[in-house]
């Protein structure tokens, strides 16, 4: 792959509208859960380097191997049975399927060839409970944390 051409400002992708699915379990079914979204935040995936100086000559340097990612997510907190805090609560505190979880996103209107993102392997490592604010106009949220060894980029499927 090379890196050619200009950028066209209709290709400029803006994910503040995008589709985000939960699947808890890693069982391959993604529930929608976009409209209780509100941010996702991703860090990781560093390689690790290192440096070895040499009495003579310019160092040596090398590179490991790629780290793993946190996808951090921050939700609006609802009661509702089928709401996602009761749902990743739960199996947060159950450690359900041994907390496997993956997460899954896209720009909003993707269609078949557009880029999506989804986590490998996840690992649910987090859920808070809701913020408490007496001052604040906007709805509770709270934040729930996958651990995954990579977030994969392949395209929607037709």
């Amino acid at each position: 792959m090379a890196i050619s051409g200009t950028l066209a400002a209709e290709d400029a992708m803006n994910m503040s509208n995008a589709v985000f699915g939960v699947d808890l379990g890693s069982t391959g079914t993604f529930a929608a859960v976009s409209t209780w979204t509100t941010n996702v935040a991703t860090t990781g995936g560093e390689a690790p380097t290192a440096e070895m100086m040499r009495l003579a000559g310019d160092p040596i340097v090398s590179v490991g191997r790629k780290g793993a990612r946190t996808v951090t997510i921050t939700a609006i907190y609802d009661n509702a049975a089928t709401g996602v805090f009761q749902n990743v609560y739960a199996a947060h505190e159950a450690a359900t399927a041994g907390r496997k979880c993956d997460v899954q996103w896209t720009a909003f209107g993707a269609t078949a060839g557009d880029p999506r993102f989804t986590t490998v392997n996840g690992l649910l490592t987090s859920c808070t409970l809701p913020d408490l604010n007496a001052s604040e106009a906007n709805p509770s949220t709270f934040q729930f944390v996958i651990f995954a060894s990579a977030v994969e980029l392949d395209d929607v499927p037709a």
